[in-house]
């Protein structure tokens, strides 16, 4: 993303030009939707916490973007995960 800002700010202003849900949809089944099902969220939340999970990671990257990148990319993983990991820091149930 670093080596390629202007187009991710692009994307970010146009989602639909780089079919944005085609990409999340295979994030929200292989990864979000077997962590909610793991955790035993409702499967009538499931929409709610993925939108949640989806717009918060985006809006950490369209603020690092914001920033010109300045920050490690390491720092915004660790704040993603961050923001995304349970209470007590771990994923077991």
């Amino acid at each position: 993303m670093q080596d390629n800002k202007k187009v991710y700010r692009a994307a970010f202003r146009n989602p639909s030009s780089v079919q944005a849900h085609a990409r999340y949809r295979e994030l929200k089944q292989r990864i979000l939707g077997p962590i909610l099902e793991r955790f035993e969220i409702p499967a009538a939340w499931h929409p709610y916490y993925m939108a949640y999970y989806v717009e918060g990671i985006s809006a950490i990257v369209k603020e690092w973007l914001r920033q010109d990148c300045a920050d490690e990319v390491e720092m915004i993983a660790n704040i993603i995960e961050s923001c995304v990991r349970p209470r007590g820091g771990s994923y077991e149930k």
